[in-house]
């Protein structure tokens, strides 16, 4: 668990990091795949936080998930592909 937390812990920064990069963007495709990175770091961190209860953290990353989502869901029924 402690090895779990120590090296998790990193993944989700770089996860988070790459998510930000790609959104970013000025590219329509890039952008789009930074909101499903971003989903998905915000995802890892909501699951780390649950074992190390703190669950406010868990409640802001799972809606930092949601928001990242619906916005790859909205960019992509607008055409952007």
């Amino acid at each position: 668990m402690e090895d779990f937390v120590k090296y998790g812990q990193w993944i989700v920064v770089v996860i988070s990091l790459l998510g930000i990069t790609l959104v970013s963007s000025t590219k329509p495709k890039t952008r789009l795949s930074g909101y499903i990175v971003t989903a998905l770091g915000r995802l890892s961190g909501a699951i780390l936080f649950i074992f190390l209860d703190l669950y406010a953290f868990v409640i802001v990353n799972l809606i930092h998930t949601f928001i990242g989502i619906r916005g790859y869901l909205k960019n992509k029924r607008e055409g952007i592909q």
